[in-house]
């Protein structure tokens, strides 16, 4: 290669690399939904720091260091180098009561940023003036980027409301492959933007059970926490502290992960594989074929054990991929819409990496078995409403 031919050669890599970088720059203006879904804040998110406003807002303070950026920066393809070009910005700002975890932070150019701000000002405004509920808030969000399939895992804490006359569009959404809509029927505990009013504080005992929340859902205590990560003795005592005779029958617990021997024996051992070797062909059978006999069928059941013992726990190793999905179904199978249920676990665990419509496949599965065995159905819904 001649002289004039390796400057030319270079000019091209200069200009090349001049136009990928002005590129990269503007190719985020709006967050990927499989990286950023949206997530609330809940008192239980270690960066929580009150309850505000009239709509009682739970509100989380802002801690996103070099770690959290390097993880988002890996999901949307920029380097260290490039980060000061952009906002790594809540998509449901914290003072709309969003979450500081990843699930809510994605990298927002910084001329965007700047524009996106002014929205942000108008729902603390409105919320602490009491004229926005946080529903509405989110849906300004929405209605900001112009596109009503942002934040999917908080889909069903806006789908009834509107603002600036804009109807939501539920087709654009990963809910859309789906043809269950939101249900006006549905019981009353299926919000998401209000479950978290069900949650009780646990035994001081069970301080050492890993990423637990409990909630009294009519006369049923419906606990979700990471069993294979926990002291078995612990958590047969969480169960027995809401009923006494629990023992008799696997303390009315579902350990769905793997590797916790002892927790193997105590309760209801169900492995399902790892979410990470499913996909949105297959996640949803599998589920079901594991776990479908659960619901009403086997000697010990959800239903039973929600009727006799008033206390209905699952869990897997950590609580973050296949236990909430089947906190999820439970709710899916008492007649909370597929989108709600999901919403949800998303809200209380994360998604943690794994895709919204895999988890939102699996529980629209027990959301249909529901429907088909609607006796069945109704004796949950009783039991988590009165």
């Amino acid at each position: 290669m001649q002289g004039g031919d390796i400057m030319r050669f270079l000019y091209i890599l200069l200009v090349t690399f001049s136009f990928i970088s002005s590129f990269e720059l503007f190719a985020y203006v709006k967050p990927n939904p499989q990286y950023t879904p949206g997530r609330l804040c809940t008192a239980q998110d270690p960066n929580f720091e009150k309850y505000d406003y009239p709509a009682h807002v739970a509100k989380c303070n802002r801690s996103v260091g070099p770690n959290e950026k390097a993880i988002i920066g890996k999901n949307y393809g920029i380097f260290k180098t490039d980060w000061n070009k952009y906002e790594f910005d809540h998509l449901i700002p914290l003072n709309a009561g969003g979450s500081d975890q990843i699930e809510n932070i994605w990298p927002q150019p910084k001329d965007e940023a700047l524009k996106k701000d002014v929205v942000e000002q108008q729902t603390y405004d409105g919320l602490k003036n009491g004229s926005l509920t946080q529903e509405q808030a989110i849906q300004m969000i929405r209605d900001w980027f112009g596109d009503n399939s942002i934040a999917p895992a908080l889909k069903g804490a806006s789908d009834n409301t509107t603002t600036n006359n804009t109807s939501p569009d539920t087709n654009t959404t990963p809910a859309s492959m789906f043809s269950s809509a939101t249900n006006t029927n549905e019981p009353s505990y299926c919000n998401p933007s209000t479950f978290s009013k069900f949650e009780i504080s646990p035994p001081a005992n069970s301080s050492k059970i890993l990423n637990l929340h409990v909630y009294r859902l009519g006369h049923v205590v419906l606990a979700g926490m990471a069993i294979g990560k926990s002291p078995t003795s612990a958590m047969e005592a969480l169960a027995k502290s809401y009923s006494a005779k629990v023992d008799q029958v696997n303390y009315c617990t579902w350990f769905v992960g793997s590797g916790n021997s002892s927790a193997q024996k105590a309760f209801n051992y169900l492995p399902v594989p790892n979410l990470f070797t499913l996909n949105i062909n297959n996640a949803a059978s599998t589920f079901m074929n594991i776990l479908g006999s659960s619901f009403f069928q086997d000697n010990n059941n959800f239903i039973s054990c929600a009727e006799t013992d008033g206390y209905l726990a699952v869990g897997c190793n950590e609580q973050q991929h296949r236990g909430p999905s089947v906190f999820g179904m439970i709710l899916a199978f008492s007649g909370c819409t597929p989108e709600h249920a999901t919403a949800i676990a998303n809200n209380i665990w994360g998604l943690n990496g794994i895709k919204q419509e895999v988890r939102l496949s699996i529980v629209k599965a027990a959301y249909d078995y529901g429907n088909a065995n609607h006796n069945d159905q109704a004796k949950l819904e009783q039991q988590l409403s009165n």
